[in-house]
């Protein structure tokens, strides 16, 4: 937990191996027996709830894959893929701080961070790509893909700074209403999804 709040707040490279040791009241040389280097340490903290996240939303996927009442829409895979990361920003601040760490992904060093990536996400993200291509036969698959991935850059500047939101509406929006965050990025996402390329 204290490797992640650091590592989100500091990024990889600007995180001492020993100030993770003192929040964690603890001896550096601890860290580096269970561990073994920084590094593999950062990989544990990323693995333990980005797998949690992907497990949630597959999850979450294979049930509107298996329902009754037919194929999924395009806002029940947007809220699918969106919830168990969205809910992760009102569970408590190691959650947060897991947020903010993925969203500070594309500063850090790719030699870590491409193969974690790929771990942690890229079946989920694959299928969900798969799922809107079969959900919008009528969009262009090239199409779909840019979506996904703009999909997520939207998602992640929301959790990883949400005053920010307060502070352009003046106080007007509040990202503190977890409703209110799922739906109207939601809705923001289906008009994108669904509008064809001209």
């Amino acid at each position: 937990n204290c490797a992640e709040k650091e590592f989100a707040a500091r990024g990889y490279s600007a995180t001492p191996l020993h100030k993770i040791a003192t929040g964690a009241k603890v001896n550096q040389a601890l860290i580096s027996y269970y561990f073994g280097s920084k590094e593999k340490l950062y990989q544990a903290v990323f693995l333990r709830r980005g797998l949690e996240l992907t497990r949630e939303r597959l999850r979450l996927l294979d049930e509107l894959e298996n329902r009754a009442s037919g194929p999924p829409t395009v806002e029940d895979l947007i809220r699918s893929f969106l919830v168990p990361a969205i809910s992760m920003m009102y569970q408590g601040n190691d959650r947060r701080d897991f947020l903010r760490l993925q969203a500070r992904l594309q500063n850090e060093p790719k030699e870590i961070t491409g193969k974690l990536r790929a771990i942690v996400y890229d079946e989920a993200t694959r299928r969900y790509i798969e799922s809107f291509k079969a959900a919008l036969p009528q969009v262009d698959p090239k199409a779909i893909v840019w979506r996904v991935v703009m999909m997520i850059g939207g998602y992640l500047y929301i959790v990883s700074d949400a005053s920010r939101l307060g502070q352009l509406s003046n106080g007007l929006c509040d990202a503190n209403d977890q409703a209110e965050v799922v739906r109207q990025i939601s809705a923001f996402l289906t008009g994108g999804f669904k509008y064809p390329l001209r």
